[in-house]
């Protein structure tokens, strides 16, 4: 039977129109009607309350996005022209509202120019502001640099400070891959990535972006030795047709005069920083802080060239706290670089990666549904009880 297609609204009593019925099929014994909202053409609707219905407007921006900064939506909500659920805001209304805020901020006289998005009269209205939790962040740790500086810490105080700034080694060998597999994407890694079956291209964004670590390290792994042999091979055939036997410091020797710029810029990948990668997990496991330390300063350069700079300061703070401690603090740091839970000396962790572990086995005992203050209470008091138990 031919298909029927016709529109009609779907009331229900005297109500408004409920659904638009887009279409409807009818077979002996079946009927099919497809059906959506009567709202499906606006699903962008500006929530300011001082929209003009007149003005139209095509564009929409989403307020919990970064095209809105996020002062420009606290001022709206305090003068309530928005509320905190509000979700759209069209171009009309946000340029009113930036001219809004530009006055209430010129309002004192005495204060300078401000624009929306907090800054001095040099920055203009759609300028990226700097995140407030990283300005937080970034004050408070000039504070404590100067505090240290100034001699107001005790040697427990900056022992503990030192055992908080331990805490992200995790993250930084996590960074450390994300940032050679970028480096070598081109190079290497996307034939490397297609060789081991990753051939869709969501499967290679994930593979470029390191959504799985595990999986990550091991192509990381995979590259470092089988480029290493590679790099190695031209060395060892010649040593032996030579008569000699090779060993490494003939090899750093032979380096010398090699001239191939593609040997070269691999060799210098491959034992400067997939190799580094290699010691970095090795000094974490065993607690080994020389080994961690050089691999940072090592990686320094790449996370700069990269442009990666919260690894970068995390880095160079790093170095200038090391070099400020007093001797009984860098002893402190040199004992405390990893932690093992199990005991084994050969199985330490960042910090981070620690309380993550620690976070996990807490979660596991939580009960189903969303958990309140006195549940996350209960829980933590009795986590080492409840893993006894579950043992």
């Amino acid at each position: 039977m031919p298909f029927t297609i016709f529109n009609s609204l779907v009331t229900r009593g005297g109500d408004t129109p409920l659904f638009i019925c887009d279409n409807r099929v009818n077979k002996p014994g079946m009927t099919i009607t497809f059906c959506t909202s009567h709202r499906c053409h606006q699903k962008t609707r500006c929530s300011s309350k001082s929209h003009d219905p007149g003005r139209q407007c095509t564009r929409f921006f989403k307020l919990c996005g970064k095209q809105v900064p996020r002062q420009l939506v606290d001022f709206l909500i305090e003068i309530g022209d928005i509320r905190a659920h509000s979700t759209y805001l069209c171009q009309n209304c946000k340029d009113d509202a930036a001219i809004k805020f530009e006055c209430s901020k010129n309002t004192d006289p005495s204060s300078e120019p401000t624009s929306c998005l907090g800054e001095t009269s040099g920055a203009s209205y759609g300028e990226p502001a700097a995140k407030k939790r990283a300005l937080k962040m970034r004050d408070f740790t000039n504070d404590i640099i100067e505090e240290i500086d100034g001699g107001y810490f005790s040697i427990e105080d900056l022992q503990r400070i030192a055992t908080a700034k331990q805490m992200c080694l995790g993250h930084i060998e996590i960074n450390m891959v994300k940032a050679i597999v970028k480096f070598l994407w081109e190079p290497a890694f996307i034939d490397l990535a297609r060789m081991l079956g990753f051939n869709s291209i969501r499967a290679l964004q994930c593979c470029q972006n390191c959504s799985d670590h595990h999986k990550s390290w091991q192509m990381v792994q995979i590259f470092l030795h089988a480029m290493g042999q590679e790099l190695l091979l031209p060395y060892v055939q010649k040593v032996i047709l030579e008569g000699g036997s090779p060993f490494p410091a003939g090899y750093y020797h032979w380096l010398q005069g090699v001239q191939n710029p593609n040997y070269n810029f691999m060799k210098e990948v491959v034992f400067s920083y997939c190799l580094a990668i290699h010691v970095f997990r090795a000094g974490v496991r065993r607690n080994n802080t020389e080994a961690v330390n050089i691999v940072k300063t090592k990686f320094s350069s790449l996370f700069s060239g990269l442009n990666m700079p919260f690894y970068m300061e995390i880095i160079t703070r790093d170095s200038l706290v090391r070099l400020q401690c007093p001797p009984d603090v860098i002893g402190f740091l040199g004992d405390h670089e990893s932690y093992s839970v199990s005991g084994n000396d050969s199985k330490g962790e960042g910090g981070d990666f620690v309380l993550e572990g620690k976070n996990r086995k807490t979660k596991m005992f939580i009960p189903a549904g969303l958990p309140d203050n006195n549940k996350w209470l209960q829980v933590c008091r009795n986590v080492d009880k409840l893993e006894k138990v579950n043992k």
